[in-house]
């Protein structure tokens, strides 16, 4: 009971004095992923992504203007 308490303190205060929160991240374009996969095997599903450059044997990456014009192209493009 007394560690909920003093949660649930901490985090009124926390939320309370907005003044001390971080900013948001903001990246500037261009924006590269770069993804070391587990196995040269994993390659495979890469080769001829758009946007999608094979720079080692277990390496890929993206570049794109924005954060998710590059998580697609490496996740959601086929």
């Amino acid at each position: 009971a007394d560690a909920c308490a003093l949660i649930e303190r901490q985090v009124q205060v926390a939320l309370s004095v907005r003044a001390t929160w971080p900013q948001p991240l903001a990246l500037g374009a261009p924006v590269t992923f770069k993804v070391e996969l587990a196995t040269p095997d994993r390659i495979a599903a890469f080769v001829g992504r758009t946007g999608v450059d094979i720079v080692g044997p277990r390496t890929v990456q993206a570049t794109a203007p924005t954060f998710w014009e590059a998580w697609d192209a490496l996740w959601y493009r086929t």
